[in-house]
């Protein structure tokens, strides 16, 4: 079986953008992921080979404060479009404009990006963040290490061809280096041939 790293038995990881904050619990098998959104918490737990290899980004925005920008704005507008109706525009006027342009840049520039794992058991969102490295090394590596646990062995249930295949897939995932690969699919057929070794007809004189 391939040598990996073996990650801490156990570490935690907390994040938080505003109000909302996600924390990771990393276990020795598998992991408990808790949401604290608006107040409600949600947390589930997952087994790290449940991670898909595939993710999607996600951005998160505050409504509010862009709701503010845009009230602001129409009312700037509204002022400016006023004083010009009535001939008493001046230029100090675009001051208005300050508050709703400040919202706006806040609004964009404090978005959240999030990496999302989409699992049969619920989402997993990972905050890009001073941690967000940290994080996905160790959520990566632990997926692999337990895909090998559970896949290396030969299981005399299925068929050799079921078998080579998951080594196969192993290896377009990242988790096999080609030899490791090769090495293993050349093992599972020598096994498969000493279980079910080929009968030689007899031959009647």
């Amino acid at each position: 079986m391939p040598q990996n790293d073996r990650p801490e038995e156990q570490s935690t990881f907390e994040q938080q953008h505003f109000s909302d904050k996600t924390k990771f619990e990393l276990r020795d098998k598998d992991f408990v992921h808790t949401i604290e959104e608006k107040g409600n918490i949600r947390e589930t737990i997952f087994d790290y080979a449940m991670l898909p290899f595939e993710t999607t980004q996600q951005m998160e925005r505050n409504v509010m404060v862009l709701n503010f920008g845009l009230l602001f704005c129409g009312f700037a507008i509204w002022k400016i479009g006023e004083a010009v109706l009535a001939d008493t525009f001046w230029f100090g006027l675009l001051a208005y404009f300050i508050m709703p342009v400040g919202c706006l840049l806040w609004w964009w520039l404090a978005a959240a990006r999030y990496t999302v794992f989409s699992c049969d058991a619920g989402m997993v969102y990972v905050l890009h963040d001073t941690q967000y490295e940290q994080i996905m090394t160790q959520l990566t590596s632990r997926r692999k290490k337990q895909l090998i646990e559970w896949l290396w062995q030969v299981n005399p249930e299925t068929n050799l061809e079921h078998e080579v295949g998951k080594y196969e897939w192993l290896f377009e995932q990242g988790v096999l280096t080609r030899l490791e690969k090769d090495e293993r699919m050349l093992a599972t057929k020598q096994t498969y041939a000493e279980m079910h070794p080929v009968v030689e007809p007899e031959i009647r004189h």
